[in-house]
């Protein structure tokens, strides 16, 4: 794995019946809807944790590149399998890159029956230099 940093995103109390809302990324005491990148970077790993175990129904999340759902890495379930903790590898050499001063934007969907609505969500996105020239 080559140099790369995470980053933490954050949603308080995730509601039911939500399309591509997205998560907060902080920094420095600030919270922004999305990370600029620095230098050329692709997502090498996303963790997403919930502080209270999902209880019914489903919560997507996609990681968007300049305002636009990127296919790798796929949407991440928390669901009856993952119901609190999930953590992705993904394979440096299919995600998808962000060139210096791309947008990334981490978003969630939740269908009609998703509870607890007063859990949150935390996504931790690590991001590392692309192999290659």
């Amino acid at each position: 794995m080559s140099v790369g940093h995470d980053t933490v995103w954050l949603r308080v109390d995730v509601p039911a019946s939500q399309t591509n809302q997205a998560l907060n990324f902080l920094t420095s005491g600030v919270s922004v809807s999305e990370y600029i990148c620095p230098f050329a970077l692709c997502v090498s790993r996303v963790r997403l944790i919930l502080t209270e175990k999902r209880t019914a129904g489903t919560l997507t999340v996609t990681i968007w590149k300049n305002g636009v759902a990127v296919a790798v890495p796929v949407p991440i379930l928390l669901d009856t399998s993952y119901p609190q903790l999930r953590d992705v590898v993904v394979d440096q050499s299919q995600s998808t890159q962000f060139d210096l001063g791309g947008r990334l934007a981490v978003v969630f969907t939740t269908d009609a029956a998703w509870l607890p609505v007063t859990s949150d969500l935390v996504a931790i996105v690590s991001l590392a230099r692309p192999y290659g020239p």
